[in-house]
């Protein structure tokens, strides 16, 4: 074989080695059970039992279970990332986190790892919770699939450890607050207001509730 022929050859396999590399994530990805997910989020995370189902349904219809779902891009520009499409707009950034009102990088939100992204999405509820009366509101998945009964997302999915059901037997529950507002397309990605001053504006209110 050529010198030449030889140089073409190891050129190659170069740039198909790097071509792969840019291929794998910086960060394992997992594509969850759905009951697994249930299990996790009501044993693990301590999340409400009487919200699992609720979660999983938005899951389902945000990422479909992936964690290292990207979103399509938002009509501000914005990415939504990870299990719970949180978006970059807000929440996240690409630095590192520090600038963010979750304290997270969005690459961090797209890894198997999914405590921080449980700990930004209870952040986001609490804030929309605060706002609207109801923290799912903060989803557009949410809203377009899961404000009825959603006891059929985890109605099969045994628990463990004497734990209370993973379905919602809470009448109460299910009869949603209404908005007191109408909301945009995507509520995550509201910017606050920086502009504060003791006199005029409160602070955002991303950064009241922990």
């Amino acid at each position: 074989m050529s010198s030449s022929a030889t140089h073409t050859l190891f050129t190659t396999g170069v740039l198909m080695v790097l071509m792969a590399s840019w291929c794998v994530p910086l960060g394992r990805a997992k594509t969850y059970d759905r009951c697994q997910l249930a299990r996790d989020l009501l044993h693990k995370y301590k999340l409400p039992a009487n919200q699992i189902s609720q979660w999983i349904c938005l899951v389902r219809w945000e990422s479909n279970f992936n964690t290292s779902a990207i979103g399509s891009l938002n009509a501000d520009g914005s990415l939504d990332h990870g299990l719970f499409q949180i978006s970059d707009l807000y929440w996240c950034d690409h630095a590192e986190g520090m600038d963010s009102a979750c304290g997270i990088t969005c690459e961090n939100l797209r890894n198997e790892d999914i405590k921080d992204d449980v700990i930004c999405a209870k952040r986001i509820f609490r804030q929309h919770q605060h706002l609207t009366g109801n923290g799912f509101n903060a989803w557009v998945a949410w809203k377009l699939h899961c404000q009825g009964n959603t006891d059929s997302y985890t109605a099969d999915c045994s628990t463990s450890k004497g734990s209370p059901s993973l379905t919602n037997d809470s009448n109460a529950d299910r009869e949603r607050k209404p908005q007191l507002a109408a909301r945009p397309e995507n509520p995550q990605t509201q910017q606050p207001n920086w502009l504060w001053s003791p006199f005029s504006q409160p602070i955002p209110t991303g950064w009241l509730f922990f």
